[in-house]
């Protein structure tokens, strides 16, 4: 298992550093704009691609992982070349995430069902959301699966953080590569994968225990739409007032600071839910006081 992790860490660097040449000879980088792209130069997407052929060989017997995977990498590429209209990216994802969740979850209610299916596409644009810092996705990623590991107890987590470290490697303060779209798809995809695991194995409490250590995802993916429609502007609409930026705004922290605040905030998420299996009451309530202060404290609510 040691050398085998091993292995996985390796090879995630060494496909992160050849994705860093393949992405600049392809012109396949994320340019500087001053507003949504403020990091100081021209940096490579296709960070992404080296996480997913790190991993998938773990995973290659298992369709259910596979196909909806590659689907979203590609749709996320093209998204990375050519900036794809949001209506028709959603539009796909809920494509793929409903054919997932009819053929994964083993249920037949009809409320489960279209719950899931939100809930999958809510999480997949949460992550690609928070993929907006060096480092912030797939840090927080990495712990949340971590979390997952403990809550599902699938040994093949432990390669994906492997594969994660790998890449964290590069993509961590000042970043060198970037996941892309294609990359915070793909890990969206991947989070929710295992909160329908979770779900598959104890129902109602798994999903619940799901949403919770996704919790850092869905708060700022809450605020991010409260804050947009509450002055008239889209869901789609990007803007720098997450909750990274709202740390290196308001508080005055350095990228490499609040990269690591965001990760602390993915670990109290990850604990709750771990640590309040035999009292759900208890984490659903502790989770939505943590939710209620990283929105107030860091007024996530509003653009001032």
């Amino acid at each position: 298992m040691i050398l085998s992790l091993t292995g996985t860490l390796l090879l995630s660097i060494l496909l992160t550093f050849a994705m860093i040449k393949l992405a600049v000879r392809l012109n396949i980088v994320d340019r500087p704009d001053s507003f949504l792209k403020p990091h100081a130069r021209t940096t490579p997407y296709m960070g992404g691609i080296g996480v997913f052929f790190s991993v998938i060989f773990f995973y290659i017997t298992d369709i259910h992982f596979v196909i909806p995977s590659i689907i979203l990498l590609i749709l996320g590429l093209y998204d990375d070349i050519k900036s794809l209209n949001p209506k028709i990216r959603i539009l796909v994802e809920f494509l793929t995430t409903s054919l997932f969740v009819v053929l994964y979850s083993s249920e037949t209610n009809p409320f489960w069902l279209i719950l899931l299916v939100l809930t999958g596409v809510a999480l997949i644009n949460s992550v690609n959301m928070i993929d907006g810092m060096d480092g912030v996705c797939t840090g927080t990623v990495l712990i949340a699966l971590a979390s997952f590991y403990f809550l599902t107890g699938d040994w093949r987590i432990l390669f994906f953080i492997a594969a994660l470290s790998g890449f964290l490697i590069f993509n961590f303060n000042p970043a060198k590569i970037f996941l892309g779209d294609a990359g915070s798809y793909f890990l969206g995809f991947s989070l929710f994968f295992y909160l329908v695991q979770s779900f598959r194995q104890t129902h109602f409490e798994g999903y619940i225990k799901g949403i919770i250590l996704c919790g850092l995802f869905f708060t700022d993916l809450f605020f991010a739409v409260l804050r947009r429609m509450a002055n008239g502007k889209s869901p789609f609409s990007g803007d720098r007032d997450h909750l990274y930026d709202k740390l290196s705004r308001l508080k005055g922290v350095s990228v490499k600071l609040s990269s690591l605040i965001m990760y602390v905030f993915a670990l109290i998420f990850g604990v709750i839910g771990n640590v309040s299996w035999n009292n759900l009451f208890f984490g659903v309530i502790i989770s939505l006081v943590v939710f209620l202060y990283i929105g107030i404290k860091y007024r996530l609510y509003t653009y001032k």
